[in-house]
């Protein structure tokens, strides 16, 4: 494999699900591959190809995988939940009845398809300690971090055991769980910790949202403070000033410091040893009861904090990453699209190579992968409710520095041909051979169901047969493009695998 190292630095907005994070600066280094050469893939268990996709909901499931195959997709996600009570509690639920799961499966098997099954965690939204924290945040009391792995292991082995009985292809053992996988070592507080124990930084950013929401009427804006646990807020600051105020308490009770100075990295250290140390018993525990691949779905702005991939056999992106500014169009939207997926490309590249020993390489694959129909839903991808404030060209031309400006997403207007565009710029990038370890992806989210369209933002419509989708022709048109797009990407996967790249 021919290798040409390039040093750069790539500044990505990083913002949570649900408008929970933050503008941080990430540092990577740029892998170009020569696709002459041919990627020695780690020897560790066989990871076939797999595109594919996961429904919208769980209803007529033979339909949707029917439609799944004739899209020239021959892969489908399944997912398996455990519900945690308080955020910082090790007290996990699930329930023991595989019936569904297992029928799930089969029936996917029978259709030929491959099947990933994933292992999430919820936290319960009822509880109201949780309003304000996503299972990202989850960060057991010192006392109870044992009793934490003990029970997700309990969860994790009893997938495994489905995974192995069913011949499951792939298993994904967590998604999303950004605190308790950060293991990397760190020599200084990383960004975020310290963004949030800087109160001016903070307030800056309320402020701005809350100028940036001047327009927005009561009426709109009144759906995104209501809570599941049945609580609300009157107005947007208020709503603001307690998710700040929970952002702040969270980090010190992480670090254990108040502010920033008072920090002891040696603190954060410690803990993510100790975590990565979990992680790799309860990979050791896994591989005794299933002998397939394994896999763990990291976030788009954390897949370079989790430190044991080496343990693992495939390294796995939910594949948020931020794409454009607002308000490019055109030959500058494909170009800024296109550079940032091989800056991408180049990250993971260079992640699978480090993570998979002498000589070897680790496949990736996007465990998630999509966008909303709404214009700009390529600049922040995973953020999709309430306001935001989005990277936006500025009035004094492309080359200037970007400006901030607003959006709400409730209101905002639909450009459904722009994640169209989105997932061309991955195709060219694989094509062009500038991702030589991207072994399949994850479509969220598929349905055969117009009126999902309604339900869940991310919908794409698989259409049945070759007459109208619905009664709305520009997105039927777009969900065609991109599932045309998503098939030319499968093609060129599966044609890369088989030449040995």
């Amino acid at each position: 494999m021919c290798v040409t190292i390039l040093d750069c630095t790539l500044s990505f907005p990083r913002n949570a699900p649900h408008n929970r994070r933050v503008c941080l600066v990430t540092g990577f280094v740029l892998i170009w591959v020569s696709v002459a050469g041919c990627l020695q893939f780690a020897d560790k268990p066989y990871v076939p190809v797999m595109p594919g996709g996961i429904q919208v909901d769980g209803n007529e499931s033979q339909v949707w995988m029917d439609a799944v195959l004739d899209q020239g997709l021959d892969a489908i996600q399944l997912t398996i939940y455990a519900r945690q009570q308080a955020w910082n509690s090790p007290d996990l639920l699930f329930h023991k009845n595989a019936n569904g799961i297992i029928a799930n499966i089969r029936m996917a098997k029978d259709a030929g398809l491959g099947v990933t099954l994933v292992l999430r965690v919820a936290l319960e939204q009822g509880d109201i300690s949780n309003r304000h924290h996503w299972h990202g945040t989850i960060w057991p009391e010192d006392e109870d971090i044992s009793k934490w792995f003990h029970n997700y292991g309990e969860f994790v082995l009893w997938a495994a055991d489905i995974a192995s009985s069913e011949n499951v292809d792939l298993l994904v053992i967590g998604s999303e769980l950004n605190s308790l996988t950060s293991t990397v070592t760190v020599e200084k507080l990383p960004e975020l910790y310290r963004y949030f124990l800087t109160p001016e930084r903070t307030r800056r950013v309320r402020e701005s949202l809350v100028r940036c929401a001047t327009d927005i009427s009561a009426k709109d804006i009144a759906p995104d403070l209501q809570f599941p646990d049945g609580g609300s807020y009157v107005t947007l600051d208020e709503y603001l000033r307690a998710q700040e105020f929970s952002d702040r308490a969270w980090t010190q009770y992480v670090t254990g410091a108040s502010e920033v100075e008072s920090v002891k990295v040696d603190h954060l250290n410690k803990r993510r040893a100790l975590y990565d140390r979990y992680w790799r018993e309860l990979i050791g525990n896994i591989r005794d009861v299933y002998a397939g691949p394994l896999s763990y779905a990291a976030n788009f702005d954390q897949f370079q904090e989790v430190g044991f991939w080496d343990a693992l056999d495939v390294v796995g992106v939910n594949a948020y990453f931020p794409l454009s500014l607002r308000g490019q169009a055109g030959q500058r939207l494909e170009e800024a699209m296109t550079a940032s997926w091989i800056r991408v490309a180049s990250a993971l590249n260079d992640l699978a190579t480090r993570s998979g020993g002498p000589g070897q390489v680790l496949p990736v694959m996007f465990f998630e992968l999509g966008w909303t129909r709404k214009a700009a839903s390529t600049v922040r991808p995973f953020s999709y409710q309430r306001v935001e404030v989005l990277e936006t060209v500025s009035p004094s031309g492309p080359s200037a520095t970007p400006v901030l400006t607003c959006v709400h997403w409730a209101t905002a207007p639909e450009d459904p041909f722009e994640r169209v565009r989105a997932l061309e710029a991955l195709e060219r990038v694989v094509e062009q051979g500038n991702f030589p370890t991207l072994r399949g992806f994850t479509l969220w989210k598929l349905t055969t169901n117009p009126k999902h369209r309604i339900l869940e933002p991310f919908a794409v419509v698989i259409p049945s047969g070759a007459g109208p989708i619905s009664e709305n022709d520009i997105i039927d048109i777009a969900d065609r493009a991109y599932l045309e797009s998503s098939s030319r990407l499968a093609e060129r996967l599966r044609l890369s695998a088989s030449a040995g790249r």
